[in-house]
């Protein structure tokens, strides 16, 4: 026999309490004596010294009401096998099962192989099913068409050799992918065959966190279509693991964003000889003292002293530990019951170095110099060191790689001879920013029409033209495309303020508006900044200059910003990536003639 809610039998306890009742005696406390009782026989009660049942039938009754009562509410049953004679429907089932890197968690694909067996051990008659497996991608081990017809146990023994030879990844779950390429496979399925069947997903996971289901939420799924999740995870969520940080945040103004958090340990360092790194704790882990050390190829500890990390559970901490040693080949993070994703590898880069190239005149006056504000712009970033060099406009145009050279600042319309050079390096990929000075005067006008020829060629718009504003005061930039990966930026109310940043003297351009994007104008609706995408490369056209004497803009804040997104308009996404997941593809494009590739190992 069996309860329901085997809880309440504990009320069969208070059969006690009859008994105790029972045992209680009233002893009077005094006499009375009433005139209507003269005549009858005094029966005084007895009295003794010791507690003694004189009900033993009332006793019985009462203490068999609160047993009947107690087990009336536990609901006992009898377990009895039952043999189903009567055949459950057939069902077209798809078996999804995650193979991402998170199921090598520790006994997680031994429940995941018992789970499997299962399924295929309860198939009945006039099943279908299909075996596919999922990690940032799906992979079809047995499909439902795969060529002869065979029986149930033919099938489940086909599905049984191919998964086998399965075993997890270390790739990253999508589980949201997997569902609908799941979906799309079970319709293929049902518009090529005569008979409907009930149909299924069984999927079995772990269900991380991370699986982007929220992309089923816009797939449309099929009415019919049911998932029966399978949840294989470790019982507790003890796994912690921790993340190198590569660089600080930094806005368009050029400050340092501040660390979410800091760690408070004395052996955690400071100094600017040290890279952050994020530790996570697992919310039902029962320490909170965790480990990071650099270790080598083998594995071992380069550093004797660990850097010790308190994380509370279900928390995160920032923490700085201090620059890998050469010998480094990965973080490892210790102190958590899952060892499966405690190393972090790095690989070790040297910066490289870059140049943007300045075709124009120098003055040695720096209020009338672009190329002197220029030479100061820093550039850098935490990969490449750029160099700013100098060429006149009377030197022939060699040809100029734009990985080598991925920017160039002409300062002028360049002329018919540097048209065809320029247009060829901005198509294989460069930058290249023109900056028209003050146009001539108006008895000049024609001289200064057939200088923009070059550009006209070079930039497709043959109806280009220029003359110089007339400015009262000064100008200032208006309409502002802060969609415009230029000024994506500076789209935080906090940064995009450019009306301190006043323009003496511009230059006003008709062009045509199906050959140019206009990123910004000037408060007299002529564009300041044009701009046009040219095959893999970018063409800029400024209509003012920075130096002093045209505007304030290389003395203000927004000068570094605005040249660092016309060198590179994708804010650094083109360069070798900091951190890569198993399985990315890397760019080496950008690491120069040569690229060597070292495994950890």
């Amino acid at each position: 026999m069996s309860f329901l809610a085997p809880l309440y039998a504990l009320a069969a306890f208070a059969i006690g309490l009859p008994i105790l009742f029972h045992l209680i005696q009233r002893r009077p406390q005094g006499k009375l004596n009433f005139s209507s009782l003269m005549f009858l026989t005094p029966s005084p009660p007895r009295i003794t010294r010791r507690s003694r049942i004189s009900n033993w039938l009332l006793l019985l009754l009462r203490a068999a009401a609160l047993l009947l009562l107690a087990c009336a509410f536990a609901r006992p049953f009898i377990r009895t096998a039952i043999e189903r004679n009567v055949a459950l429907p057939a069902r077209r089932m798809l078996l999804l099962v995650d193979t991402s890197a998170s199921m090598r968690q520790q006994g997680v694909w031994a429940r995941t192989q018992e789970v499997v067996e299962q399924v295929l051990a309860d198939l009945q008659p006039g099943d279908e099913i299909a075996l596919t497996t999922f990690d940032r991608s799906t992979h079809n081990l047995v499909a439902f068409n795969d060529g002869a017809p065979r029986t149930l146990a033919q099938r489940a023994e086909l599905i049984r050799k191919a998964w086998k030879n399965t075993h997890p990844t270390w790739y990253a779950t999508d589980l949201g992918s997997a569902l609908m390429a799941g979906a799309d496979l079970l319709r293929d399925r049902e518009s090529t065959v005569d008979e409907p069947l009930p149909q299924q997903i069984l999927l079995v996971s772990d269900l991380q966190a991370s699986g982007n289901v929220e992309r089923v939420r816009d797939f449309a799924w099929p009415a019919d279509l049911t998932v029966e999740v399978r949840d294989v995870s470790a019982p507790t969520a003890e796994n912690a693991r921790a993340t190198l940080l590569f660089g600080d945040t930094v806005n368009p103004s050029g400050d340092a964003a501040d660390e979410t958090a800091a760690s408070e340990d004395a052996s955690v360092t400071t100094d600017l000889q040290t890279v952050r790194v994020r530790v996570e704790n697992g919310p039902d882990a029962r320490d909170e003292e965790l480990r990071l050390g650099w270790v080598n190829s083998q594995g071992r500890l380069l550093d004797e002293k660990e850097f010790i990390v308190h994380v509370p559970p279900g928390a995160s901490r920032v923490v700085r530990v201090t620059q890998p040693p050469g010998e480094a080949v990965a973080l490892q993070l210790a102190g958590d019951t899952e060892q499966f994703d405690n190393l972090t590898y790095i690989a070790h880069s040297s910066r490289q170095q870059k140049l943007v190239l300045f075709i124009g005149t120098s003055t040695e006056d720096p209020r009338s110099s672009l190329f002197y504000y220029l030479e100061r712009a820093p550039f850098d970033s935490p990969r490449v060191t750029y160099q700013v060099q100098s060429q006149s406009p009377e030197q022939p145009l060699l040809e100029i790689d734009p990985v080598k050279t991925p920017f160039v600042v002409y300062s002028d319309a360049p002329p018919m001879t540097h048209a065809s050079g320029l247009q060829q390096y901005v198509r294989a990929g460069g930058s290249l920013l023109i900056v028209l000075p003050q146009s001539p005067a108006p008895d000049q006008q024609a001289a200064n029409t057939h200088s923009l020829d070059g550009l006209r060629t070079l930039s497709g718009d043959a109806s280009l033209t220029s003359h110089e504003a007339k400015v009262a005061d000064y100008r200032m930039l208006s309409e502002i495309d802060f969609s415009h990966p230029l000024f994506k930026p500076f789209a935080d109310p906090r940064y995009g303020d450019f009306t301190r940043v006043h323009f003496w003297r511009h230059r006003v351009l008709d062009y045509d508006a199906n050959t140019w994007a206009a990123a910004a104008y000037f408060d007299d609706r002529s564009p300041a900044i044009l701009h046009q995408r040219v095959e893999q490369g970018h063409l800029w056209l400024l209509a003012a200059g920075w130096q002093p004497d045209e505007s304030q803009l290389a003395l203000s804040t927004k000068f570094v910003p605005l040249l660092s997104g016309m060198l590179d308009p994708s804010h650094g996404a083109n360069e070798l990536r900091s951190e890569a997941e198993t399985g990315s593809s890397i760019d080496v494009r950008e690491a120069g003639d040569k690229a060597q590739v070292q495994f950890p190992d």
